[in-house]
């Protein structure tokens, strides 16, 4: 139900910033109460089923211990929110603490065993539970006051409705066994005083009567739809045929079966080695990457191991596939793109994404390098070259070292058609 039609205006039932108290049989003035036996409760009212309509009342009784007669009372309604019985019965403490004298010693008797126990753990416990704030403000009065407060639980309704505990409990907390006569009017005494409280700030019925009827509305309209669901003919479920569950085929099955070129050695050989690498088309793939069944499973597609063999489309490195927009060109054992210059060998790096058609100073100096046959000597063109014979090649390309001609064609670079050969003795890059 939305909040308008469920809870009042502010300025229709406004609450209360402190205590406003009432007394009772001549009580003393607030700060005078002597030490003794105290007797607190508190009670929701006619509306205490409806959270925005309930007004809690609060009642403080004090009982002479040797005739059992009431002394004097006082009762407030509960400030702030939330209007609950739970933080009134706190509050009880707190409105008692307010009126006693300092160096004093009262035992108080409450029928809320939350509070009891919450206040018997001290105050590091307290100031972490729900009404934190009811509760420092205890702690705080009882420390500027010396007050001594000792807090006792005992049932509720025990002269009128003493079953009514079993009743409301299939395992309700045993009576102590010093709860006398003295107890029991002393509590009565004191829902007494929380009752007459709660009638005293209830809302009045003009008021509250509009919005019970749409809370009870509401009610009839829940009933009427779950007595339709519950009339409801059962749906006829068809089951459904379990699902085939199709069992992918194992790496060393595929491996068997695989076109590509691979050592003559067994599957989990070449799987401690870390890498599977083709030796017909040089592509590659990592025997940790999960693409290792689709590079099995793929169709080789060989690629010569000259000086320079162009790649028929895009290739797969360690499960990473090259962008197609790349003229690739498998050189001295490195695939490099004869438009932008960028090169790929274990891994794929800027291969994977889209050619930029023209060749920058990093695929310049690849270029160079292929050039002077030192492309495999290092990992970056700006690097020191290292020795040939500490170069990292693939494992499967075992790549012999051409006898070259005496007097061979150079390689020139042509911006449109890339490798091109010219007629020039010198093999520097133009």
């Amino acid at each position: 139900m939305p909040r308008p039609l469920s809870q009042p205006q502010p300025h229709e039932a406004p609450l209360y910033d402190t205590f406003i108290p009432h007394y009772y049989l001549n009580a003393p003035p607030a700060g005078f109460w002597p030490s003794g036996a105290y007797f607190g409760d508190a009670g929701g009212g006619k509306h205490n089923l409806f959270p925005t309509l309930r007004r809690v009342g609060i009642g403080v009784v004090h009982l002479n211990s040797d005739d059992n007669s009431l002394v004097f009372a006082v009762g407030s309604p509960l400030f702030g929110e939330p209007q609950t019985v739970h933080r009134g019965e706190a509050a009880s403490a707190l409105l008692l603490l307010t009126h006693l004298a300092e160096n004093t010693v009262v035992d108080f008797y409450g029928d809320n065993d939350n509070f009891v126990e919450h206040y018997n753990k001290g105050y590091d416990f307290c100031r972490q539970q729900l009404n934190a704030s009811i509760y420092v403000q205890i702690f705080q009065i009882l420390k500027d006051k010396n007050i001594t407060l000792n807090a006792w639980w005992m049932p509720s309704h025990l002269l009128d409705d003493p079953d009514r505990r079993n009743r409301c409990s299939s395992n309700p907390k045993p009576t102590p066994a010093w709860v006398g006569m003295f107890h029991k009017l002393g509590n009565q005494h004191a829902d007494n005083i929380a009752t007459e409280e709660c009638r005293k700030c209830a809302l009045p019925d003009g008021i509250a009567k509009q919005y019970v009827d749409r809370v009870f509305q509401l009610k009839i309209i829940q009933m009427r739809i779950a007595c339709v669901f519950m009339n409801l003919l059962h749906r006829i479920k068809h089951k459904k045929d379990p699902a085939l569950v199709t069992q992918k085929p194992q790496a060393s099955d595929l491996f068997c079966t695989s076109t590509h070129v691979f050592p003559d050695l067994p599957f989990n050989t070449i799987k401690k080695t870390g890498q599977f690498t083709c030796s017909a088309c040089h592509k590659s793939c990592s025997s940790l990457s999960p693409q290792l069944r689709s590079f099995l499973n793929a169709e080789c597609a060989p690629v010569s191991i000259n000086k320079h063999s162009q790649v028929l489309g895009p290739i797969s490195i360690n499960g990473i596939v090259t962008h197609p927009s790349h003229r690739l060109v498998f050189v001295q054992g490195v695939f490099i793109c004869n438009r932008c210059g960028y090169r790929a060998r274990t891994c794929v790096h800027k291969l994977a994404d889209p050619c930029n058609g023209s060749r920058t100073v990093y695929g310049q100096l690849n270029w160079n390098r292929v050039y002077k046959d030192t492309l495999v000597m290092g990992s970056s063109p700006r690097g020191v070259k290292r020795d040939a014979s500490s170069a990292r090649l693939p494992i499967s390309i075992q790549r012999p070292r051409p006898v070259l001609n005496p007097n061979p064609p150079s390689m020139g670079y042509s911006p449109d058609r890339g490798i091109t050969s010219v007629s020039s003795v010198s093999r520097d890059p133009p």
